[in-house]
């Protein structure tokens, strides 16, 4: 029998929205019960503790609802040979994947591909000017934002987006400036893919007299 030793955690973090991948070995808990997850900006993603190898609990920040939820997996689960989505518990949204390396990445590029089939089941088709183009523009500001590209000048990472007919409003969800990014041509859509960054402009704020 061959016992699985590595998994791979693919998580949001809640602090800048990157999504990174985490490789574990079984080893990292030898003398040690727990094991601490960071993002590439320096913040805790999420800490792994382990029950005498017989469970393993996940205190993860959630990007969702911004607390911290506990999810537990057994020895079995975290080990498998499978991949298990990780989801906030107030809202069926994914935070995260775990499971063996290759078969996480899968399941990170099928979840680009869901927002697509979410709108499309909404009946938002009619609503864009050129829905393809549309869709293919939210993969790539998707990318850009997994790679750390999409960030606001005042320094802030929390981007929100609205959906426009022709258009993607982004919005900075500190200082509030807006960028608009067309999603008409392909001529948009190749600006963007040529891009590699997105840097929303700050808001600056009147003085007063």
């Amino acid at each position: 029998m061959l016992v699985t030793a590595n998994t791979t955690l693919a998580l949001f973090c809640s602090h800048c929205g990157k999504l990174t991948y985490h490789d574990i070995s079984i080893f990292q808990f030898s003398g040690n019960n727990s094991v601490s997850i960071y993002c590439e900006c320096g913040e805790i993603k999420a800490t792994v503790i382990s029950k005498r190898h017989r469970q393993y609990l996940l205190h993860i920040d959630c990007v969702v609802c911004e607390i911290k939820h506990i999810i537990p997996f057994s020895a079995d689960q975290f080990w498998a040979d499978e991949v298990t989505r990780i989801n906030c518990s107030d809202v069926t949204l994914e935070l995260g994947f775990l499971g063996p390396r290759e078969l996480v990445e899968e399941a990170v590029n099928k979840c680009h591909h869901e927002l697509q089939d979410i709108i499309r089941e909404l009946g938002f088709d009619d609503y864009f000017v050129n829905p393809e183009i549309m869709y293919e523009v939210l993969n790539a500001i998707h990318d850009i934002a997994e790679k750390g590209g999409l960030y606001c000048q005042c320094g802030a990472t929390q981007i929100g987006v609205d959906i426009l007919p022709e258009e993607l409003e982004l919005t900075c969800n500190a200082c509030h400036g807006v960028l608009h990014i067309p999603a008409r041509t392909e001529g948009d859509l190749l600006a963007l893919r040529n891009a590699g960054s997105i840097e929303v402009p700050e808001k600056r704020r009147r003085r007063k007299k």
